[in-house]
This record gives C-alpha cells, structure tokens and sequence, in this order.
C-alpha cells in the first residue's frame, strides 16, 4: 500500500495526494487503525510537505506503525538531496526511509549516497530503464528495493505483466500496483509484497 500523509494547520495527520480538509474519512488515524490489523503489511508513505519531521515520527510511533512503514520522496520537495532523510534518522534510528531512482534525473548513484535510507522507491516514468544489474547494486548495498508497476505510469496491463516477471526474476521486495491479486497469481503468492 502506498498512502500520501499531510499535516491540517490544526496540527492533525490525513491521508490525502492534495491539499485538503480534514474529514473523519481522510483522518490519518483511521488508516493507522487499518495498518495495525495486518501487521504484515508494508506502507509506503509518501511525504508530502516537510517542517513537521518530529511530530509525524511522533505521530506513526504513538500509532504504533512506524515499523510497518517506509517514509520517501522527499527528495521532490528538499533542494538537498537526503537532508530530510538525515532528520527523520536522527529523530528515530528505527524509522525506515527510502531514496528514489527513476528515470528523471534520480540516478541509482545519488539514491545510495543517502546513506540513512535503507529501502530504494524505483520509478519507471517514461521508459523501462532498469535492469538486473541496476537491482544486483541496490541490493548489493543492502537497499530493499520497491518498484512502481509501468501501468501506474500509463504502460499497458501487459508491459506490466512482463515487468513483474523481471521484478521478480531480479529480486525486488515489493511492487506497488493497481492489481496486487493479479500480480500475486501471475508470480506466486509470497514471492515478494504486491500491495498497493
């Protein structure tokens, strides 16, 4: 599963891609209470404003799914790469944090020198660029490594289908995906997290 958390000017958490009010459907604590109940489950929360570190790792700690959760792109709103990653690691050594790489001037070379993230988010954008090798890296540098299914990005289901065979193939932790069942019976349950 893969959740955008903002912060209202009220000082509450919710889960929204855009700018909104907080409602009782968007609030974050009802999505904490759902993680909680499958605590098998990883989540990757993308981070979309930064100048409240300390209270969102406040936050997924007192909801008790910190651990359950990887925190990334914010490289997409810091002008230094991996500043945001060092305060998340010196507010709490335990949270997991991931760099990004894709196709978009987010090279695998500046994703691993942020040496707080122990988990990588690969981006497929406009072409399919990553290879084995490029995964036999990350992994070589004791990264997790998520991939964006290519029908996220407007592939077809089919390109897709094949990409998660390399996904597979290659090693990769997890797939974030729109078709998390169909992923499962095309590469065999367990074989890594399709969770969207």
């Amino acid at each position: 599963m893969e959740i955008d958390l903002r912060r209202a000017r009220s000082g509450s958490f919710y889960v929204s891609h855009d700018p909104a009010p907080v409602t009782h459907a968007n609030r974050a604590e009802q999505y904490c209470g759902l993680i909680r109940q499958y605590p098998e489950s990883i989540v990757a929360l993308n981070v979309k404003e930064l100048g409240y570190e300390r209270e969102m790792v406040a936050f997924l700690e007192s909801e008790k799914v910190a651990d359950q959760m990887f925190l990334f792109d914010m490289e997409l709103l810091e002008d230094e790469p991996g500043r945001t990653a060092r305060i998340f690691r010196g507010l709490s050594p335990a949270i997991h944090i991931a760099a990004r790489v894709s196709d978009r001037s987010e090279p695998l070379k500046r994703a691993l020198s942020i040496q707080e993230a122990d988990t990588i988010w690969l981006d497929e954008f406009d072409r399919l660029w990553a290879t084995r090798f490029d995964i036999q890296q990350l992994r070589g540098a004791d990264k997790a490594v998520y991939a964006v299914s290519p029908e996220l990005h407007g592939f077809t289901l089919d390109v897709a289908r094949n990409r998660w065979r390399d996904y597979v193939a290659w090693g990769i932790d997890g797939v974030c995906t729109d078709y998390p069942a169909l992923l499962n019976s095309e590469v065999g349950a367990g074989s890594m997290d399709a969770r969207r």
